[in-house]
C-alpha cells in the first residue's frame, strides 16, 4: 500500500492483486480502485470483504471508508465488525492501531 500513499495508484494495483489473502485483497483493491476514479469497481471490492471478512478486516474496510470521504462512517463500520471479535480500535501519536487485547 505504500505506492498508494505515494499517489502512485496504477503502480499500486498489480502488486495489489498478487495478494494472496482474498479479504486484504479486496480491501487494498477498494481504496485503489476508488483513487483511480473507478468507483463501481472500489464499491463491488468494499462489499465483497465487507460481507466476507469484515471480522478480520475491519481497520482496512475503515480505510476504505476514510479515503472516501465518509463522514465518520469507517470508524462506525469497523466498531461494529470489532465489537464481535475481542479486538480494539485506538488512536495512539494520531496513527490508527488495531490491536487485539492483551489476557489478563
Amino acid at each position: 500500500m505504500d505506492l498508494l500513499a505515494l499517489g502512485q495508484a496504477e503502480a499500486a494495483l498489480p502488486e495489489m492483486q498478487l495478494e494472496s489473502l482474498e479479504g486484504g485483497k479486496m480491501a487494498g483493491l477498494a481504496r485503489i480502485y476508488h483513487s483511480m476514479g473507478r468507483n463501481a469497481d472500489s464499491d463491488v471490492a468494499l462489499a465483497r470483504v465487507t460481507h466476507d471478512a469484515a471480522d478480520i478486516h475491519a481497520y482496512e474496510i475503515a480505510m476504505a471508508h476514510a479515503d472516501r470521504g465518509g463522514n465518520g462512517s469507517g470508524v462506525r463500520v469497523a466498531r461494529t465488525c470489532l465489537s464481535t471479535t475481542g479486538y480494539r480500535i485506538g488512536v495512539p501519536e494520531r496513527r490508527a492501531d488495531c490491536t487485539k487485547p492483551k489476557d489478563r
